[in-house]
């Protein structure tokens, strides 16, 4: 068997990888940069089209060394002069994420209530994810939000590998209106929230998508 030492290079090339040495029988298990004994399991590429918004869970919980690979896969993503920014709020428990969801909906007034209704259908602004990821970063950096960004989507393309779910909550970014709010979701005095993350197993099909095109402005 060929053994070798993952580098960010190789993660961004490669994307997945399992661990064949510990897990010969689960060829979907992901493993962060820096362990040996891998092979490689899904194409970048692949990866990147398979993976599309994911609005409506089933209830099954997603076992801990699961998101563990996901939260690996999250802070391998860059970050401007290498701060590394990011701290990480694990939520599972649903009557807290009820309470969240009636707080993001209470600060969208009655727009909230025509969102709740007409696109989220009774769900919660999380979409009844059985768990859900908070990315949070002092308040303070300037370029956090896209180092979060950055995070987020090396997250998702590790769950899409792992036949996890994803979705970008946008509406969450309302928790960061009061304070009160943001220590109801745990977030740590001097800091807010800079990326919602809902995470799950798909009911149903995986969702498909189009075949999309660059539109390009100008190559000079």
């Amino acid at each position: 068997m060929f053994f070798r030492t993952l580098t960010r290079l190789d993660f961004l090339h490669a994307c997945l990888v399992v661990d064949v040495s510990e897990r010969e029988d689960n060829k979907q298990n992901v493993l962060p940069v820096g362990h040996v004994g891998v092979e490689l399991v899904m194409d970048v590429f692949e990866c990147i089209a398979a993976r599309r918004s994911v609005r409506d869970y089933d209830a099954r919980r997603i076992p801990r060394d699961v998101v563990e690979k996901i939260l690996d896969a999250a802070v391998c993503a860059p970050s401007a002069m290498h701060v590394l920014p990011w701290k990480f709020i694990i939520i599972e428990d649903q009557e807290k994420l009820k309470d969240l969801d009636a707080r993001v909906k209470k600060a969208y007034g009655l727009l909230g209530k025509a969102i709740s209704v007409a696109f989220l259908k009774g769900k919660t602004v999380f979409h009844n994810a059985p768990l859900i990821i908070l990315i949070v970063c002092e308040k303070s950096g300037s370029w956090f939000r896209e180092d979060s960004a950055l995070a987020a989507e090396n997250a998702f393309l590790a769950a899409r590998a792992l036949g996890v779910g994803s979705c970008f909550i946008g509406m969450a970014h309302r928790l960061n209106d009061k304070e009160e709010d943001l220590q109801a979701a745990g977030v740590p005095k001097g800091h807010k929230i800079f990326a919602a993350l809902a995470f799950g197993y798909p009911r149903g099909e995986w969702p498909k998508g189009e075949k999309r095109s660059p539109k390009i402005v100008s190559w000079t």
